[in-house]
């Protein structure tokens, strides 16, 4: 199957970037046709995030170590990328994509581009997301429903944590929707390091 990545892939952040590299690794060990679909976001190369030097060393890292779709910059180019490239799974997560400070962001990776044509041929699931604030009770009422639509449309979802769970259920979904936890990938991450990293790690010469 060929299968999309939408996640935060290319912050200054090397946590995000691992994320992406171990999930991007952990379905192409299955066989699987994997992708991280290349979301272009204006926070991602913010020169108040950090220097242009570590700026450089996260770009090298994202070009070597993922295979990127062609960039897209909001949902109507995200379906058109889907459709023209013949997806079949888009996996939403990890890290905290569903973050409420920016409602952009939290529609495209809620799946609000899912429209009921396009979720004939593409399966939405949700793989370690994770929403890291206090509530989402203050969103106003038209939002949290949209979300909650949203939530609806995927095949499955499993968040990072019991928090981001509890705050979905009760603040938006008013229920007991949600009851699966997966952990962050990058808890598989030394499936996919080389032996010469290893060996080092190891001590090993």
């Amino acid at each position: 199957m060929k299968i999309g990545i939408l996640t935060y892939h290319a912050p200054c952040n090397f946590g995000a970037n691992l994320q992406a590299y171990t999930s991007l690794k952990i379905f192409s060990s299955y066989g699987h046709d994997a992708w991280v679909i290349n979301y272009e976001r204006a926070d991602d190369i913010d020169p108040s995030y950090c220097d242009a030097t570590q700026q450089s060393a996260h770009a090298d890292f994202i070009k070597k170590h993922l295979n990127l779709t062609r960039p897209v910059h909001n949902g109507t180019e995200l379906s058109e990328l889907l459709k023209e490239d013949n997806f079949d799974i888009v996996v939403v997560g990890a890290d905290a994509v569903w973050n409420k400070r920016i409602t952009e962001d939290l529609l495209l990776f809620t799946g609000d581009w899912l429209d009921e044509e396009l979720a004939k041929s593409v399966k939405l699931v949700a793989l370690s997301p994770a929403f890291m604030g206090k509530t989402y009770a203050d969103l106003n009422e038209d939002l949290k429903k949209r979300v909650a639509k949203n939530l609806h449309k995927f095949s499955y979802i499993a968040v990072r944590d019991s928090w981001t769970r509890s705050c979905l259920n009760n603040d938006i979904l008013k229920s007991e929707y949600i009851k699966d936890i997966n952990p962050d990938p990058v808890v598989n991450i030394d499936r996919f390091l080389s032996d010469r990293i290893l060996r080092k790690t190891n001590g090993i010469k």
